[in-house]
């Protein structure tokens, strides 16, 4: 029997996950049945602080052991083993992104690490766009799904538009969707099923857990003693549940709440900019979200210091001299920090540009919060770019960062 598109994908997406080394995780702790009997409850899980990947998650024992905290990586992080340790690592580029150099479609590696390979050269009578070949000469009309973008065919020629943070670009519809789920995200289908988002955000991948395990916020593990236990933890001398236990286990299936507050979603890093030709920046203006950003102090510099990358793109915002954990202003003609700057490059590799292509000339940025690290630094900015290739060619961006301190 042929194998259908979608089985193909669901595949392609548990290859993906092997590749990063993380289905053996996931085969353990939420397998389908191995041929096991039930797992018999245990009085803790784990060891306060011990971590451990489960897809592209990182738990993290609670203080009693009795639960593991999950914080989701994202796309643009991958759990693994880093200099701080175990953790969300971040990437070079976005895991199995694409996108073009010239005409070649470029894709980044599984695990995100190293630069986009080559997987097909644009011939012909083609040319790449969102990392994707297409004819050059099309029929107005005519739209394709890039890499995550929506191509449009305009006046004989394409153009692409990014779909939003939390869309994807439908290939049947040939339109930007909302996506099902986050991609690479765990989550409990019900107390004995968990589920892993694949990597387009279109459809969850469900696996059962094993015989006499319980699964919550999307880890599977065996019943825990005054937390999962309740037929047996719960029972009396006549076989009753009285009290808020009856009630709990009713409202949860049988199974007491895993005390949910203990549970910690670090938020997802957010960089997102606004660029336009005309100033103040019109309202409807596309936003764009950086992939891979983040946020460092460097102490001989007296420079706090926030990037982002997205593809090819890059963007920089820096204020020195500045002490460390202040908040306020500063823009070009104060210079309050007057070693600050607003500097991006759209990937274009020319000797005559040392690393960004776009400076601001003129520019405020404003730090709401500056944590030590581990904290999450805040703030925002906007800026007139001049382009150094061409005299007399600028634009205007405005954003805001909400991003954990990393240095």
């Amino acid at each position: 029997m042929a194998m259908s598109r979608a089985w193909r994908s669901v595949l392609a997406d548990a290859r993906w996950l092997c590749a990063l080394g993380l289905c053996v995780g996931l085969a353990t702790a939420c397998g389908n049945d191995d041929g096991g009997g039930a797992v018999a409850a245990v009085d803790t899980l784990c060891t306060d602080g011990t971590r451990k990947c489960l897809g592209n998650a990182l738990l993290t024992c609670a203080s009693d052991g009795k639960a593991w905290k999950v914080a989701n990586c994202g796309e643009a992080k991958v759990c693994g083993q880093g200099q701080g340790g175990l953790g969300c690592q971040p990437v070079d580029c976005v895991p199995n992104s694409k996108s073009c150099d010239d005409n070649k479609a470029m894709q980044c590696p599984a695990d995100g690490q190293g630069d986009p390979s080559q997987v097909e050269f644009c011939v012909g009578a083609e040319h790449c766009v969102a990392g994707t070949c297409v004819k050059t000469a099309c029929t107005s009309g005519d739209k394709l799904c890039g890499w995550k973008a929506l191509l449009s065919c305009n006046g004989g020629g394409w153009s692409s538009q990014k779909c939003g943070a939390n869309e994807r670009c439908d290939a049947a519809k040939k339109a930007c969707v909302e996506r099902t789920c986050e991609p690479t995200t765990i989550a409990c289908k019900d107390n004995t099923t968990s589920q892993t988002c694949n990597t387009e955000g279109s459809a969850w991948i469900v696996s059962a857990c094993k015989a006499g395990q319980v699964c919550r916020d999307g880890v599977c593990h065996a019943k825990v003693k005054g937390k999962d236990d309740i037929a047996d933890a719960g029972a009396t001398d006549t076989g009753a549940t009285s009290g808020d236990a009856a009630n709990d286990a009713a409202e949860t299936g049988g199974f007491l709440d895993v005390q949910k507050d203990e549970f910690v979603f670090e938020p997802l890093d957010k960089l997102t900019v606004y660029k336009s030709t005309k100033a103040p920046i019109p309202e409807g203006t596309l936003v764009f979200e950086y992939d891979i950003s983040s946020a460092s102090y460097l102490s001989l510099e007296q420079m706090m210091q926030i990037t982002g990358n997205q593809n090819l793109e890059k963007i920089e915002i820096a204020c020195a001299p500045v002490e460390e954990f202040t908040t306020g202003s500063t823009n070009e003609l104060e210079q309050r920090w007057p070693n600050s700057s607003v500097l991006m490059n759209d990937g274009t590799n020319d000797p005559a540009v040392a690393q960004f292509r776009y400076q601001a000339i003129e520019y405020s940025i404003t730090i709401k919060e500056f944590p030590d690290v581990g904290g999450r630094l805040k703030g925002s900015f906007n800026a007139t770019m001049a382009d150094v290739m061409i005299k007399g060619k600028t634009f205007y961006v405005e954003g805001a960062f909400d991003i954990k301190r990393t240095q």
